[in-house]
């Protein structure tokens, strides 16, 4: 008798425990898809927007999708003046085109600085034609566990992507005279300095270092760029104890806070260091890196390999987001969900922004700065227009943003990389960078407010640093880091409320069913048995 009322609890709960599963594998996250409605953009991308009914939630998606294996287009990281400055998506979709791109749309893209002095220096990798942009700073401030989350995803030629921690290994090798080499790490590539470790900035920094006087070494290129495992070939062209020190192209500047850290560094630079000597820089990752050709960060990957992975920490459930995802057939599809009741709409999670992602088949997919920076774009009649409400009210001036450009003569064809020339055999010439950004006077009409007509649509190269700063106010709360323990709590409690809670009302449905199916079948048994 005991043998058979455990048979029946086991088959009561594993079918309770099935109908879960299943539940859970068929939520999308943001509820009931109605009135979806789509367009081609150009050839080969597309563009949807949906609204999705969850209760008395209601949220307004739009999407750009594409694949890169089967049409003429690629993604673009891009930034403003520099990477000290800020613009809005709209600004820097026009500057792209201004250099020679064509640009079909695009959404915002990491976080950026906003401790302090507002800038767009992003907090995440940065990566653009194969060219490393800028390396990886997380602010401590913001916890160890958003720390921890902050991803980058790279994009290769061939359809393929990487999302994952990219960390460099960054060294500086002197080169003596007499050929002996002597090795240090450096700690920074185009970041604001922290004080320890040595700092290696490029033009796409800013106009300046932007430092304090610091003892600093300016380095001219004579080989290489700075590219995932590639050597970058210097020769020493001044050392001196500077301060804001003007960058320029083809030029390398490199400054040692004074620090306990910094201290044998820096002694070992002034006894060694000479005029015309040679210093090798190299960026090195790990070799699921090898390939990638842009590159951008995000706080969060809300999806990995096919598995819902969302932080709740990271976002309120009523956030304004923006994602990308990727498909394992070379699909890539931008994601941005207005928030805040901005057009009515309330908003996402990280993990119902996960499920939601995996939901239109993505096995990858990566969480964006959301808020007032959150936008998407896409290009209508030869203007560009903003197909979501910022919550703001108008674009906001943002750091990063990712592009969907037709591709470059670059990324069909990669420049051979030449090999690395003994010491004696190296030219004093410099290596050819791309120009200055060109500021752009185009004008084109946005769609979601009038206010968005008085925005700025010039860049003002000279003031790159007043410009940062402006309007500084919108943002709010929005940066990571700036809510408290108690609206972090409530963040968490709000997302589990959702995804778990709202889901418990089908489990119990689930449990109610397989109870009836019990008793009909416990019922079944007994007449089977009285006819026995």
């Amino acid at each position: 008798m005991k043998y058979h009322i455990l048979r029946k609890l086991f088959v009561f709960v594993g079918t309770a425990a099935i109908f879960v599963l299943s539940v859970f594998a068929a939520s999308n996250g943001v509820g009931k898809l109605e009135n979806i409605t789509s367009r081609s953009v150009v050839p080969g991308v597309t563009y949807q927007q949906s609204k999705a009914v969850d209760g008395e939630k209601i949220r307004i998606i739009n999407q750009l999708e594409f694949n890169i294996n089967r049409s003429d287009y690629m993604v673009l990281p891009w930034f403003g003046t520099d990477l000290y400055s800020r613009h809005t998506l709209t600004q820097m979709a026009e500057d792209a085109q201004y250099r020679g791109y064509s640009i079909v749309g695009g959404i915002n893209g990491d976080f950026f600085n906003v401790d302090g002095t507002v800038t767009g220096m992003p907090v995440g990798v940065v990566i653009r034609d194969g060219r490393i942009i800028c390396s990886e700073d997380v602010p401590p401030n913001i916890g160890q566990d958003k720390q921890d989350s902050w991803q980058t995803i790279g994009f290769k030629k061939d359809g393929t992507a990487v999302l994952d921690k990219l960390t460099f290994t960054k060294t500086l090798t002197i080169v003596k005279e007499d050929g002996t080499q002597s090795t240090m790490e450096f700690a920074l590539f185009n970041r604001n300095v922290t004080g320890a470790g040595l700092n290696v900035f490029t033009e796409d920094f800013g106009l300046s270092t932007k430092t304090p006087e610091y003892p600093s070494v300016v380095l001219r290129i004579l080989q290489g760029e700075f590219r995932i495992n590639e050597t970058v070939v210097c020769t020493v062209e001044k050392i001196d104890t500077l301060a804001d020190i003007p960058l320029e192209k083809g030029k390398v500047v490199i400054c040692a806070p004074y620090s306990y850290e910094n201290e044998a560094m820096v002694d070992e630079i002034r006894e060694t260091l000479k005029i015309g000597m040679r210093v090798d820089l190299k960026m090195s990752a790990s070799s699921e890196w090898n390939g990638v050709w842009h590159a951008i960060s995000g706080p969060d990957a809300v999806l990995s390999g096919g598995t819902v992975t969302g932080n709740p920490f990271i976002k309120p459930t009523n956030y304004p987001s923006s994602l990308v995802g990727i498909k394992p057939d070379g699909s890539i599809v931008m994601v941005q969900i207005d928030g805040r009741g901005s057009g009515g709409s309330y908003g996402i999670g990280a993990i119902q922004a996960g499920q939601y992602m995996k939901s239109l088949g993505c096995t990858d997919a990566l969480l964006f700065d959301g808020g007032g920076s959150s936008e998407i774009i896409a290009q209508s009649d030869g203007n560009f227009t903003v197909l979501n409400q910022p919550s703001d009210g108008s674009e906001r001036k943002i750091g990063t943003c990712l592009l969907i450009a037709e591709k470059s003569d670059a990324f069909l064809n990669q420049p051979v990389i030449k090999p690395i020339p003994p010491y004696s055999s190296v030219t004093s010439k410099p290596a050819d960078h791309a120009a200055q950004m060109i500021p752009s006077c185009f004008d084109h009409q946005s769609a979601f407010s009038s206010a968005a007509q008085s925005r700025i649509t010039h860049f003002e190269t000279g003031n790159v640093v007043s410009e940062a700063i402006e309007n500084s106010v919108s943002r709010e709360n929005d940066m990571i880091g700036e809510t408290d323990c108690d609206s972090v709590t409530s963040t968490v409690d709000t997302q589990f409320a959702e995804s778990v809670f709202g889901t418990m009302i089908w489990v119990i449905i689930g449990i109610v069913f397989a109870g009836i199916g019990m008793i009909g079948w416990l019922i079944w048994r007994k007449r089977d048995f009285k006819s026995h």
